[in-house]
């Protein structure tokens, strides 16, 4: 009697032996799983992530971007424009004044066409167009109201005290006098053609001289935007 009840408790043991292992056999493989994932994608993120080097564009690149003055403007709406309003935002930024007849135009119909190339990206969801006024005495927020729908719906045209939109100026590295224009304004602005390009923490990215042309300034912003997106993607991946 004493004899069947031990082989009775043996085999009440059995499957709950077995039933441990395999749940350590899925614990296991779970784990093991789990660290293959992240394996790959560690192998993914140091292989493919960050290209080695910044893309190759067509205007000045610099590395890491240049902190530009801190400034108050006004935009064509009255409203203030601040850095504030650069943060989180790609922007596309020009200087020129409403009396001009030829450069400032062909400017902003050069950011209006990149935009328009962009629109079915990621990037023109997140990208302003702006316009500076070098003459804040005659380009007063109601006559740029009027002046920026003419290129495009969202051009922002800012003005502002004159020590404000010089200092900014000089911090973007962009120069400007006045000249003579036969009694109306007119202003010399260096280098002559200048697109800027401030990126989403509000610094100096890029500058593009002239020739200009849509379809290659829209190549260079998407690939900047991509490279930019990338990096901040390994960063929040990487370890601290």
């Amino acid at each position: 009697m004493e004899a069947d009840l031990n082989l009775n408790t043996q085999s009440s043991k059995a499957p709950m032996t077995r039933k441990r292992a395999r749940i350590l056999l899925w614990t296991a493989l779970a784990v093991a799983a789990v660290v293959a994932a992240l394996a790959s994608l560690w192998l993914v993120i140091y292989t493919i992530g960050a290209p080695a080097s910044p893309p190759e564009i067509r205007g000045t690149y610099l590395e890491e971007g240049r902190p530009i003055a801190d400034f108050e403007l006004t935009d064509h709406d009255g409203r203030p424009f601040t850095p504030e309003r650069l943060s989180g935002q790609w922007s596309l930024l020009t200087f020129g004044y409403t009396g001009c007849t030829d450069a400032t135009p062909e400017m902003l119909e050069l950011l209006t066409f990149t935009h328009r190339l962009l629109e079915e990206t990621r990037v023109a969801r997140r990208l302003q167009l702006v316009l500076i006024s070098v003459d804040s005495q005659h380009d007063t927020p109601p006559r740029l109201a009027d002046y920026a729908p003419r290129f495009h719906d969202e051009l922002i045209a800012l003005t502002g005290e004159p020590e404000q939109i010089s200092t900014l100026a000089q911090s973007l590295g962009i120069r400007y006098t006045p000249i003579d224009g036969n009694g109306a304004p007119a202003y010399r602005i260096e280098p002559v053609a200048t697109v800027l390009l401030i990126d989403p923490r509000g610094r100096l990215l890029a500058l593009f001289r002239p020739p200009h042309h849509p379809q290659l300034l829209a190549e260079d912003l998407y690939e900047l935007a991509q490279y930019h997106r990338r990096q901040q993607w390994i960063e929040r991946l990487a370890p601290p």
